[in-house]
């Protein structure tokens, strides 16, 4: 019986070594894209102009929406599919017609990742990199 229950723990010990792995893979990809906005190349892009979203519609559709300014004044879910939960009175996104219940797709040409933590940090690149509303 323990003999057994050792193996369980050892194949059980190995799968999260595996997970491990992959994260640690996750991270260094991330470290990387950091990295990369420093390309003096780059440096043109990082301040933009506007960031274009791409929002699902509670009918279906779909509908891109430009955001000159930040902060847009939208609240998301704290989950995937990352949803409007609300948009603030009188917000950037409010004037530019975001509605509560649209799901984000893409945000500045990148497809939304299915995790949540990896969306958030999308949206919240895009949106600091664009100019502050005074």
């Amino acid at each position: 019986g323990v003999h057994l229950l050792r193996r369980q723990q050892e194949a059980m010990g190995n799968k999260c070594c595996q997970c491990q792995g992959q994260e640690a893979e996750a991270v260094t990809a991330i470290n990387a894209q950091a990295y990369g906005q420093f390309d003096p190349e780059e440096t043109l892009d990082t301040k933009r102009s506007a960031v274009t979203a791409v929002f699902q519609l509670p009918n279906g559709s779909t509908k891109e929406i430009d955001f000159t300014t930040r902060p847009w004044g939208i609240d998301f879910t704290k989950s995937v599919p990352v949803t409007v939960k609300r948009v603030r009175a009188n917000s950037h996104a409010s004037s530019v017609g975001v509605q509560v219940d649209w799901v984000a797709l893409k945000v500045g040409g990148k497809d939304l990742p299915a995790e949540f933590g990896e969306a958030m940090k999308i949206i919240q690149n895009h949106v600091l990199s664009l100019p502050e509303n005074k």
